[in-house]
């Protein structure tokens, strides 16, 4: 007996290790390829895939087509398939797979479910089929919303934050989106990311003090996870930002911090290191300038050595620019001609070669050689410049350079074509949001009990705070998000609408404006003013005086003229408008104006400013005859300018 129970005791044990030995083989026999990347796509893997790793998924899944056996794993694989020729960029054949993925499904694998309405969204924004592109949102928040899973949440609305912004003029939905992506997210890791994701949004809507201060707080979190890279990152826009908007100390302080973590290696840098040289102009002039070059010689003693030639060009570069804002031509075409040798000698960027262009381009201009079609040759260079990729940022602050310099040369169709594509969120993703709105007020009627904010927000105030972008003022003031909405509302309206530091009209706003007013019967008046050599007064006081002169002077400009449109235009330029007014009394308030001006104790309390005006005048019947007036006006302009200052021509 004692013999027989040993046994059946031994066959036990065999029979526990048989069960987990097939247990372990079972697992690796049917875990396939498929089951695989989707485990690493739900794990939030898909970003980390290389192209050989997708192409060797890609072969392997399409295996497993080949012999499937069985059609309730048809909707895994062709999601997986289409989900790879997506992150390939095969958008159209991604769709596809993904469509047949989605005739297989029944409701068994909701996670695989959402990813398929997810990828599919998103597919559409991308080929411009937007109203597909948020029917597949619902369908996938609808999944969401039953399987309570925030993780998916933070990811479906951040990638569909993203399409909308990249591949749409649909820009005010994502802020709400990544809003809620901000709420549900406990890393903090990954809401420092969507928070400068959100600053980013701000921005594109023209809400630049709400990115700055996104981009702040996100900073500040950063510098407690001590994640040095988010800190650089973070620090770069902030920089961006700063140097934008004119406040040069801000940007020298933050530039500061930057250096101060940042890598050795100035061919990493090359852009703040641009901003450093631009700030030390801009606040101490060229003397300041030539300082910062010898800071940061000191401060890459080694790596100047190691990169010379890199080196020799950013700063024979930086001569020839900075001599030339200083008129010292002879000596910024020797600097610049010794920056194009060493370029020659590089495979250097797209971007160095037509911020090269430029210079050569204005310092040509500046010499007024006469061989050249200037007026042709910076609309090439816009085009070109518009259409680079630019990671440094720097083209987005060369750009309005160029666009100064058509202004100049009387071209304002090419410069109202590039200052109209701005985007205007409210107008254009109106439809669409209207029909989001009704799709998550629908959503709302559905009863889920979720504990998380993203259900109580998304599925019973959503609707409510899409509309209120809209001014739908429903009434639900104790909500917390209601009164912010409907202050940014306004904001993003109002913030194409006016220049952000003089608040007057924008260039677009003022034709919007004049367009919608037109009365051919009336007669107008167009004064276009510019302050008199106000480039030296921003180099002798740095371009925060600068800033002050021009915002006291748009506050006398509303005084004076207080019914007429009145426009900041091309840094230092006013132009004002006046409707179905006497001449007489046109000459009376130029007179006042100029005089004023000049015996004003704020706006001429370091040096005394004056003020040249060209005025022309006629009927409005189209758009063409603003842009007449306006390029009578400056030809006048420029008349009274030879005549001396403090002079008006009408």
């Amino acid at each position: 007996m004692r013999g027989k129970s040993r046994w059946l005791k031994i066959l036990s044990v065999l029979v526990i290790v048989a069960i987990l030995v097939a247990s372990v083989l079972r697992g690796k026999v049917f875990f396939s390829e498929s089951d695989e990347f989707i485990e690493k796509i739900l794990s939030g893997e898909s970003q980390n895939f290389s192209e050989e790793q997708l192409a060797t998924y890609e072969i392997d899944i399409n295996k497993e087509l080949t012999h499937l056996k069985s059609r309730k794993d048809l909707e895994k694989i062709y999601f997986a398939l289409g989900k790879i020729a997506a992150l390939q960029g095969n958008y159209e054949s991604s769709t596809n797979y993904l469509l047949n993925a989605a005739s297989f499904i029944t409701g068994r694998h909701q996670p695989i479910d959402a990813l398929i309405y997810e990828t599919l969204a998103t597919n559409y924004l991308v080929l411009d089929d937007v109203e597909n592109g948020y029917l597949y949102f619902e369908e996938a928040n609808n999944v969401i919303f039953q399987l309570k899973n925030s993780p998916l949440a933070i990811s479906f609305y951040q990638q569909f934050a993203k399409g909308l912004t990249e591949y749409t003029d649909h820009t005010t939905f994502p802020i709400y989106l990544l809003s809620e992506a901000i709420q549900l997210t406990r890393d903090e890791e990954q809401k420092v990311i969507l928070m400068k994701q959100l600053a980013e949004v701000y921005d594109i809507n023209g809400l630049k003090d709400l990115a700055v201060s996104e981009l702040t707080r996100a900073l500040n979190m950063s510098v407690s996870l001590h994640n040095k890279e988010l800190q650089l990152q973070l620090m770069n826009h902030l920089i961006r930002f700063y140097f934008g908007a004119h406040q040069y100390e801000e940007t020298e302080e933050m530039l500061k911090n930057y250096f101060s973590i940042a890598s050795d290696d100035p061919k990493e840098n090359y852009d703040m290191l641009w901003h450093w040289l631009q700030v030390q102009y801009f606040l101490h002039g060229y003397e300041g300038f030539e300082n910062g070059l010898s800071k940061l010689a000191k401060k890459y003693p080694e790596v100047v050595e190691e990169e010379k030639e890199y080196i020799e060009w950013f700063i024979a570069f930086n001569r020839a620019y900075f001599l030339m804002l200083e008129g010292k031509y002879e000596e910024s075409e020797a600097y610049l001609k010794e920056a194009e040798l060493i370029k020659n000698r590089e495979n250097v960027s797209p971007v160095v070669s037509e911020l090269i262009e430029m210079v050569r381009l204005d310092l040509s201009y500046r010499t007024k050689a006469s061989d050249i079609n200037f007026t042709e040759r910076y609309q090439q260079l816009l085009a070109k410049m518009y259409f680079t990729p630019d990671t440094s940022g720097i083209m987005h602050h060369v750009m309005p350079q160029i666009l100064a310099r058509l202004l100049e040369l009387g071209d304002y169709e090419t410069v109202y074509q590039y200052t109209s594509r701005l985007r205007d969120p409210l107008d254009q993703e109106l439809d669409a949001i209207n029909a989001l709105r009704d799709m998550i007020q629908k959503s709302a009627q559905r009863e889920m009990q979720f504990n998380t904010s993203f259900s109580r927000v998304v599925l019973k105030y959503g609707g409510y705070m899409v509309a209120t972008l809209f001014g739908i003022g429903l009434a639900y003031g104790a909500y917390r998000y209601n009164v912010y909405l409907a202050t940014l509302k306004k904001r993003v309206k109002d913030s194409g609408k006016t220049d952000t530091l003089t608040r007057t009209l924008t260039k677009k706003a003022l034709y919007e404006q004049l367009e919608s007013e037109m009365d051919p019967d009336k007669n107008y008046y167009f004064l276009l003013m510019d302050i008199n050599d106000f480039k030296l007064y921003n180099q002798d006081f740095g371009y925060l005086a600068g800033d002050r002169v021009l915002v006291e002077i748009s506050h006398l400009l509303k005084e004076v003229f207080p019914d007429a449109a009145i426009s900041r235009h091309s840094g230092h330029h006013f132009i004002i408008v006046l409707k179905d007014v006497e001449e007489h009394a046109v000459i009376e308030k130029v007179t006042f104006i100029l005089e004023a001006i000049k015996q004003s104790q704020t706006i001429s309390a370091k040096r005394e400013i004056t003020c040249c005006v060209g005025i022309s005048k006629g009927h409005i019947k189209n758009t063409i005859d603003i842009d007449e007036y306006i390029n009578l006006a400056t030809i006048k302009l420029n008349i009274s300018k030879q005549r001396g200052k403090g002079i008006y021509t009408l």
